[in-house]
């Protein structure tokens, strides 16, 4: 058995395979964990591609090795709509790309937010000073 770090993105999971496991195998354990599917995905070790019908073992990887994941984008890049709440109660709707990363959601929400916080201060203030 070889515990093998899958990187490439913001989820960074450790896979446990036996050597006799082939490539393909692990592509199938990445696609359950992380969702992505098989065909779109890219396995490289030292910037070499890992070809579907090799085994873990033809590669004698160390335990904790990482192994690139890259994964090809949707066609078209199409973009998904998500619904975000503070816990102060703020709304909004932020479209984003199935590979916009989390730090740059939290960016704009903190921009967007930001705005109409003061928006909403100089809104009070204004109206409490008529």
């Amino acid at each position: 058995m070889v515990l093998l770090k899958i990187v490439g993105g913001e989820v960074i999971p450790e896979i446990e395979m036996l050597e006799s496991a082939t490539v393909l195998d692990l592509k199938e354990k990445i696609e359950t964990i992380l969702n992505v599917g098989v065909a779109r995905q890219t396995l490289k070790f030292k910037n070499q591609v890992l070809m579907n019908d090799q085994t873990i073992g033809h590669w004698n990887f160390e335990q904790h090795a990482s192994i690139v994941l890259c994964v090809k984008p949707l066609a078209g890049q199409p973009k998904f709509s998500i619904s975000v709440e503070s816990n102060y109660g703020e709304k909004t709707i932020l479209k984003v790309r199935e590979n916009t990363l989390v730090d740059e959601v939290k960016g704009r929400l903190d921009k967007e937010w930001f705005f109409f916080k003061l928006m909403g201060d100089s809104q009070t203030s204004f109206c409490g000073n008529g």
